[in-house]
């Protein structure tokens, strides 16, 4: 594997509980998270958990067996909120909570970041240079406009913004459209192609057939839709990939 570079596929889970997410129902967490490691142990993976700290405070043995089963602990950021109307300050007092959240757990402090609903300022160069400031690496652009988050022109394939190093989420081209590889995309898409350079994510409240509350209807509609043969589509992927965490694509 290319070491940091454009041949490396990288699978994520991204962790936020029921509430966290703003969604109503059943919390699948627990029951989610050891599905997704179920998989992942079938197949001799490796994996990031991106973790929601207010969430890894909540399931701090979780966490921990997933630490020590070996698999890397990431942060999610402290809540799932979105970040891009934060000030400087308040970016700051954030991630500084964000960090110190996952190593009161696991003892260390977590490498990396993804921002909740991917929600990077515009100016992402300056947002990153903050998030440097707390960990070596981020993954929180999406190089694909969507209506929720995303970039439409921005490099698909890691970069630097100062020591940081950014790690695009993947995307891929579904009869003619780009989309990115991961959640409700990869959900809805009849296939997926992965390129050299993938970096997929997933949830472990997607791997149920529980119907999810939201604010909106459309949330309650998109978090729901197809979540049926989010399974075997994952699987599907893991047996003709070689996937690794971010923390192993640098060894």
């Amino acid at each position: 594997m290319e070491i940091f570079g454009e041949k490396m596929k990288i699978f994520s889970v991204d962790v936020e509980s029921v509430s966290d997410a703003n969604m109503i129902g059943k919390d699948f967490t627990e029951e989610g998270v050891k599905i997704i490691v179920d998989m992942l142990k079938r197949y001799k993976q490796q994996a990031t958990f991106f973790w929601v700290g207010r969430t890894a405070e909540k399931y701090k043995k979780l966490v921990k067996w997933l630490y020590d089963q070996g698999y890397e602990i990431a942060s999610h950021g402290y809540t799932h909120v979105r970040l891009d109307n934060f000030t400087v300050d308040e970016l700051n007092k954030y991630l500084r909570k964000s960090s110190d959240s996952i190593k009161k757990i696991i003892g260390e402090r977590p490498k990396g970041f993804r921002a909740p609903i991917f929600s990077v300022w515009r100016d992402y160069k300056k947002f990153l240079s903050i998030v440097g400031k707390y960990f070596e690496y981020d993954s929180s652009i999406v190089p694909v406009r969507t209506p929720f988050y995303g970039f439409r022109k921005i490099k698909d394939t890691p970069f630097n913004v100062g020591k940081l190093r950014e790690f695009p989420i993947g995307t891929t081209k579904v009869m003619g459209i780009k989309i990115p590889t991961g959640g409700f995309f990869i959900r809805v898409a009849p296939y997926i192609k992965l390129k050299d350079y993938a970096v997929i994510y997933t949830h472990p409240w997607e791997y149920t057939d529980y119907k999810y509350k939201a604010k909106s209807k459309i949330e309650g509609l998109l978090n729901n839709m197809c979540k049926k043969n989010l399974k075997s589509k994952m699987e599907s992927l893991l047996k003709v990939h070689r996937f690794s965490s971010f923390k192993l694509s640098k060894s």
